[in-house]
């Protein structure tokens, strides 16, 4: 876990010698994790972008900084973190594969003619024997209990059957 930031000291103003410094409260590791992320946030063009909204665009930062800031919105920011925490955890290349493997689908089933009969259940017991329809059916079972087990009750045993939003 990061180790939290004690005090930012910003640069003075040119030629003053003021330069900026970041003081954290724990290991060295801290502090190389955070130089690497100013390097790759700097080579990605987000340190230039984020500057040019700061000093550009300082009605911008106002309206976002506004929205971030009213309590109807702070949920929809721990949603964000939520998703980027639980996307950190996904192999990119097995979600790659994924992904694709999603688009064949919708393009197959897309472009298969339509001959007007309906599909009995007999016919999709057939199609069960396929390994391919087979695997992606064992797949969406355990998406299936992964989502049933998440469910099915908080840690501080509040039951999660119920929509949060409707009282009880």
């Amino acid at each position: 876990m990061s180790e939290p930031i004690r005090e930012v000291v910003p640069a003075g103003p040119p030629g003053s010698g003021v330069a900026p410094s970041v003081e954290f409260e724990g290991s060295e590791e801290s502090m190389r994790r955070f130089l690497e992320l100013v390097r790759v946030l700097d080579e990605r063009g987000v340190l230039r972008l984020v500057r040019d909204l700061v000093e550009n665009n300082e009605e911008l930062v106002r309206i976002a900084l506004d929205w971030l800031s009213r309590p109807e919105n702070v949920r929809a920011v721990e949603n964000v973190r939520a998703l980027v925490r639980a996307a950190e955890r996904i192999d990119p290349a097995r979600l790659e594969a994924t992904g694709t493997a999603l688009v064949r689908a919708l393009d197959a089933a897309a472009s298969a003619p339509d001959d007007g009969r309906s599909r009995g259940a007999l016919s999709v017991l057939r199609q069960l024997g396929e390994p391919d329809a087979n695997r992606g059916l064992r797949i969406f079972l355990e998406i299936l209990r992964a989502l049933g087990s998440a469910n099915r009750g908080g840690a501080d045993g509040s039951s999660r059957d119920r929509p949060t939003d409707r009282p009880a």
